[in-house]
């Protein structure tokens, strides 16, 4: 009942749409692929394999599934309780690996 008195439950599902829409926006920003456009508080990249055993290390996801050969989507999930301090930290640690993945090519 205390979820839906003053529309708390809009309030929450909101900020974990914001949250997963940040996320997949600057990701895009950053040239990653996805299977799909969410709307949602799901969301689906596209990385290589490679690339995803370094993402373990800083993040919990689920491998969706493979793509190709080398890459394989995974998903994301936000929630009430994602903070956006950490997509942030999340964000910037991607673009190092990006970034480092890119110089070594």
């Amino acid at each position: 009942m205390a979820l839906i008195q003053n529309d708390l439950y809009l309030s929450i599902a909101a900020h974990a749409n914001h949250m997963a829409d940040k996320l997949q926006s600057e990701l895009k920003n950053m040239g990653v692929s996805f299977l799909n456009e969410s709307a949602t508080n799901q969301i689906f990249p596209i990385f290589s394999n490679k690339m995803i055993e370094d993402l373990k290390q800083i993040a919990r996801f689920e491998v969706w599934g493979p793509f190709d050969h080398n890459h394989s989507v995974i998903r994301f999930v936000t929630s009430w309780a994602t903070q956006e301090k950490l997509v942030e930290s999340f964000l910037q640690e991607v673009f190092q690996m990006l970034k480092t993945k890119n110089e070594k090519e």
